[in-house]
């Protein structure tokens, strides 16, 4: 959002000093890389109206919630890209009515995700074709979401990197430092990969 376009509105600054204030506050919060905060102060200058009768505090508040949100969606942009999902699947988009024997109330437990809390595994199996695969990037979707690291492998992968003495990916670990957990999600099937 450029600041020249913000500042048309009728909240302008009334001196060449404001002026110069605003443009210098903008510029520092993106120098500091506090974008959410920038914008988030860019449009209460472009809508006058709607932020007037706010106080001090209350504005104040609008940005840091502007920041944090920006923050936490630039995060899970970061952790999908990082995890290299074979597939973009969305967990709200999962077809139940397919005949594959898919329990809705499982799938809604699993992607509570409290399965990785306690380190367990999950294993996914079925025929090829039955979306596995869908399935498994659709909970590390929902893991990237909830803060987690994911990594997309195949089982077949994993299996190899043992056998040649690398260490086995952990799937999806907690990016919170206070945590100290870890689980993996297995997928196999009986079909040619």
């Amino acid at each position: 959002m450029k600041t020249s376009v913000a500042l048309k509105t009728s909240i302008k600054p009334s001196t060449d000093k404001e002026h110069i204030m605003i443009e210098q506050t903008l510029t520092q919060l993106r120098q500091l890389k506090l974008s959410g905060m920038a914008n988030a102060l860019a449009s209460q200058i472009e809508q006058p109206g709607t932020y007037e009768a706010l106080s001090f505090e209350e504005r104040v508040q609008l940005l840091t919630d502007s920041e944090q949100l920006d923050r936490n969606r630039r995060k899970q942009q970061r952790l999908l890209k990082a995890a290299r999902l074979k597939i973009d699947a969305n967990p709200k988009a999962i077809d139940y009515q397919h005949p594959r024997g898919l329990q809705q109330a499982m799938m809604a437990k699993l992607l509570q995700l409290e399965w990785m809390n306690k380190n367990q595994n999950l294993l996914i199996t079925g025929p090829c074709g039955s979306g596995k695969t869908y399935i498994a990037c659709a909970l590390a979707h929902a893991a990237c979401m909830k803060g987690y690291r994911v990594k997309y492998n195949r089982l077949s992968r994993l299996c190899w990197n043992r056998l040649r003495a690398k260490p086995i990916t952990v799937i999806a670990k907690p990016c919170k430092h206070s945590q100290n957990s870890s689980a993996s999600l297995w997928m196999t099937g009986t079909g040619a990969t």
